[in-house]
This record gives structure tokens, sequence and C-alpha cells, in this order.
């Protein structure tokens, strides 16, 4: 794993690798060293700071069974220091593939002095099938 990245696409490439992995070191790297880095898992609260990420990603690691991601319908917003990829996750698990989960996830890189960092990532649970339930905002 490389210290720098030379693009958000290679980081965040880097990003969902080590989550398959489930490489807490390696998922840590990869995170600004910045006041301002959260993280919001599927159905999860926000964890603010690396200490508070770091726990989060440990805590899921620790009890996720081995799966897959598979990234869709990536949508790019990039400009000079600042990069926002929102992406559809299509996860499943290494023991019954046909077990699909969808998750719409934003990811937030910056550019540092150590090549692009992630400064957020908030992960949210897709809706799918008839649902009849109102739109809050």
């Amino acid at each position: 794993m490389p210290d720098t990245f030379s693009s958000p696409l290679d980081l965040e490439i880097a990003f969902y690798e080590s989550f398959e992995r489930r490489d807490l070191r390696t998922m840590m790297s990869l995170w600004a060293d910045d006041e301002r880095t959260y993280c919001v898992h599927p159905a999860g609260h926000c964890m603010n700071g690396l200490a508070e990420i770091h726990a989060g990603w440990e805590g899921l690691f620790q009890h996720m069974p081995a799966m897959h991601v598979h990234i869709q319908d990536r949508k790019i917003v990039q400009a000079p220091g600042l990069a926002i990829h929102h992406v559809t996750e299509m996860v499943y698990l290494d023991s019954d593939e046909s077990q699909q989960h969808w998750v719409s996830a934003t990811n937030v890189f910056i550019l540092t002095e150590h090549g692009w960092r992630l400064l957020a990532h908030h992960a949210t649970p897709l809706l799918t099938g008839n649902v009849d339930s109102p739109v809050l905002h």
C-alpha cells in the first residue's frame, strides 16, 4: 500500500480493499490527520475524529463476516485540493452472494502534504421495494 495516492480514485480503491480485507492499519492510514474527519456507518452514529473512527472500524471488523463491495454509479465532483465521490455500494457476503445489500455512500477527499487522504465517509442503506415512507427533506 503506497504512503501517498496520486488521485482520489486510487485512494478510494485502497479504502474499499482495506474494508474487504478488514485491515484496520491500512484503513486508518488512508484518513487525513485533520480535526474535521468523520465517518458514519449504515444505521450508525457519527464518529468524529481519528480516535472515534478507529474504534468504529475496529468494532465493525471484529464482528462482520467476510464480504465484498462492488462500486457502482460513481459520481465525482472535484476542485483543487478537494474531491467528493458519491457511490452506490453493492455489498454481499462471501458465504452467500445472493444476500445483497445496497448502500449509498459519499466519500470526501482532501489533498494533503502526504497526497490524497479521506476526510469523510458517510454511508446509509438504500431502501428497496415499495416503501410508503414520507420524504423528510
